[in-house]
């Protein structure tokens, strides 16, 4: 991890982590995983920033840490935005009895933080180079570690590669980050 005081164990009873260095450890609580499943090896991507967990008879699990890897004091935060591959993301023709994973969202994938007893309108923006509005994303109302997807759409159809502004709008207050959209 990016961040020393961020650690994660893996153990007959699920995953535990730290933030703090290992004086506290709380468990972690994976989507779609059970929350005792035996794990058997966890591993940081050290490119995606993602949390790899490998269980006995429960499948393995990724999910992206990058934004716990951040720290800050603030009681509104955006994170930074990795890149957004675009692609064709046409689904194809399943079999329902193959067994298929669900795939990350399509898009740039967006963390921000709101502390819960903080009101108030909230909304995201995003902005191209020139400073044209091509998306604006809904926010909902309650606080904590969000996430929102900006599917790459302009209003035009799928956005141009090229360098983006995402402004999280929270009251008055505005919090900018850059996101890159690239071609695979």
């Amino acid at each position: 991890s990016k961040n020393p005081n961020l650690l994660f164990v893996g153990t007959e009873k699920g995953v535990y982590a730290t933030n703090n260095g290992g004086v506290n450890w709380h468990q972690f609580v994976l989507p779609n995983m059970p929350r005792h499943a035996i794990v058997h090896d966890v591993q940081i991507h050290p490119r995606e920033r993602e949390l790899i967990v490998a269980t006995h008879g429960r499948s393995f699990y990724i999910i992206d840490i990058a934004p716990l890897e951040e720290t800050f004091e603030s009681n509104v935060h955006l994170f930074d935005v990795k890149p957004a591959i675009k692609f064709d993301n046409n689904p194809i023709d399943v079999d329902p009895y193959e067994f298929v994973g669900e795939n990350p969202p399509y898009g740039a994938v967006i963390y921000y933080w709101i502390d819960p007893e903080l009101n108030g309108d909230r909304h995201l923006v995003v902005q191209d180079a020139s400073g044209r509005e091509v998306m604006v994303l809904g926010l909902p109302p309650t606080g904590g570690l969000r996430r929102a997807v900006w599917d790459l759409s302009d209003g035009d159809g799928l956005a141009a590669t090229g360098e983006y502004t995402v402004t999280l709008h929270v009251g008055e207050r505005k919090f900018s980050k850059k996101v890159q959209v690239v071609d695979p």
